[in-house]
């Protein structure tokens, strides 16, 4: 059932038409984006059982939709998906035949990690430690970025943040607590209690920043802080609290990559990861993340400066090309 109020402005899009056809041709492999027609005003309360997206069954769709100025909303718009309810405000533009962005806030109420991860691409992309955690997870986040010309996340382009609730869950054999784990002689770090926990972080350049959080292995208290990237980079922070309280402890940082986690005890100097860089107006991916050398402080911020003024030069020189075009 679809309530519809809609009303076709004056004007065309005539020149929008003729853009997708050059794009068909220089992109033929491509499905290219989705177009929204600016001369169309459309609101839509919208009831469906059913809607599939990009393989994804989305089931008792309730919300108000509707296009305005070449734009789509969803404002309180809930579905069930793998089997919990959704409930998201999004916003969605194209800005070529071959590029759009995005901007959504999502929150879900326990949901099963295993499922997600398994059927969701982007959370086995951008969580892929979620592979060794079953249970129950409930999520509260707010992201915007880019789609390329098939309609997928550009992940660099991603920003954002939220909460992470593990409301009941599992966590086993996870290779970053388990080597910790063996190198301090505490086996309890392969199934450590993470039950309650909320962990909250942020996303920018193809990095997620991970705010403190502390959970309970035995009879020991660790807090882990840090940054880990997209391509599985780890830049960790451990502090293991001790008994009674907790409040003395060792610390430990744990470099390496989520498959083979790096750790040392008794440190707090890691080894940082240098972001990737984005050219919004380009959609273009100017640099990848990567590890960073071995270098002094001085001499890590002298690398950063220069690093920005490259980035800037290129995005001048990107911002000439396309004035030119």
């Amino acid at each position: 059932m679809v309530d519809e109020f809609m009303a076709l402005k004056e004007g065309d899009n005539k020149d929008k038409s003729l853009a997708v056809e050059y794009a068909k041709e220089e992109h033929p492999k491509s499905s290219g984006v989705v177009i929204v027609p600016k001369n169309l005003d459309v609101a839509l309360e919208a009831n469906a059982k059913k809607v599939e997206f990009k393989g994804l069954g989305l089931n008792n769709l309730l919300g108000l939709a509707s296009v305005n100025k070449g734009e789509v909303y969803l404002k309180n718009a809930t579905f069930d998906i793998i089997g919990s309810r959704m409930k998201i405000d999004a916003r969605y533009q194209d800005e070529s035949p071959i590029t759009a962005n995005y901007d959504i806030a999502m929150k879900v109420a326990d949901f099963d990690v295993q499922r997600a991860y398994k059927e969701i691409d982007m959370v086995r992309e951008m969580a892929t430690a979620a592979k060794d955690v079953k249970g129950i997870v409930s999520l509260d986040y707010k992201l915007k970025g880019d789609f390329d010309s098939n309609m997928k996340p550009i992940y660099p382009s991603l920003e954002g943040g939220g909460n992470v609730n593990l409301r009941d869950v599992e966590v086993k054999n996870l290779k970053m607590l388990s080597t910790i784990g063996d190198n301090i002689g505490a086996n309890a770090f392969d199934n450590p209690d993470m039950k309650g926990v909320d962990i909250k972080t942020s996303i920018n350049n193809n990095l997620i920043h991970v705010e403190p959080f502390t959970f309970k292995v035995s009879v020991l208290r660790p807090t882990i802080s840090g940054t880990t990237s997209f391509n599985g980079l780890l830049d960790f922070r451990v502090r293991v609290g001790l008994p009674p309280a907790g409040w003395i402890g060792f610390p430990i940082v744990v470099t390496g990559t989520h498959e083979k986690p790096k750790i040392k005890i008794f440190s707090k100097t890691g080894q940082g990861i240098v972001e990737a860089l984005y050219n919004t107006k380009s959609n273009k991916v100017i640099r990848e993340e990567k590890r960073a050398e071995k270098k002094s402080r001085v001499q890590q911020r002298k690398d950063k400066e220069a690093q920005e003024r490259k980035a800037e030069k290129a995005e001048k020189q990107i911002d000439k090309d396309l004035k030119k075009k």
